[in-house]
């Protein structure tokens, strides 16, 4: 459930919104996507309108009827220049959707591989982490993803008892 609300959150298209904005910073994307859609100006002025073209990539990037029916329209060299500009985003966005997962991966890992010397060494078993460890890291690594961190904050105060007697703070 936690990597499907990373994933697909309530925020993913706002999300989507600011990544394409950002993609589109790149000047060659940018005056392709000028050519493309005939857009006189620049990519903040074009941002302050209420049907910008930021929108309609989104839209696009959700409907690859919609990718078609565009292509069609377009001729020659601007299709192939919206097709692979299609291709770069959709395929980009994805790759940055999914390194919001690479923290809880990262501490799915250590708690794996635990108590091992040499985290990297396959050759040595896997030594799993004990429960304190593992709720601990768990915690932790959940408090450095941004889109769950508001969540995250009630947890500053938790104390664990571990079994030896000692108390661990977050």
């Amino acid at each position: 459930m936690l990597a499907y609300n990373l994933l697909y959150g309530p925020n993913v298209e706002q999300q989507q919104k600011e990544f394409v904005s950002a993609y589109l910073v790149n000047t060659n994307r940018w005056n392709a996507v000028k050519e493309i859609f005939k857009i006189d100006g620049t990519l903040g002025d074009t941002l302050g309108k209420q049907k910008n073209v930021v929108n309609t990539l989104c839209a696009l990037m959700a409907n690859s009827n919609e990718v078609e029916q565009k292509m069609a329209e377009l001729q020659g060299k601007n299709s192939i220049i919206f097709r692979n500009l299609m291709k770069g985003i959709k395929k980009d966005f994805l790759t940055t959707k999914l390194d919001k997962l690479n923290p809880l991966i990262e501490a799915l890992f250590m708690i794996m591989r635990g108590h091992n010397d040499k985290l990297e060494n396959s050759n040595e078993p896997n030594k799993p982490a004990c429960a304190e460890g593992a709720y601990l890291n768990m915690i932790e690594t959940l408090r450095l993803i941004p889109q769950i961190q508001g969540f995250m904050e009630g947890t500053c105060n938790i104390q664990i008892a571990l079994c030896y007697g000692t108390v661990e703070r977050l």
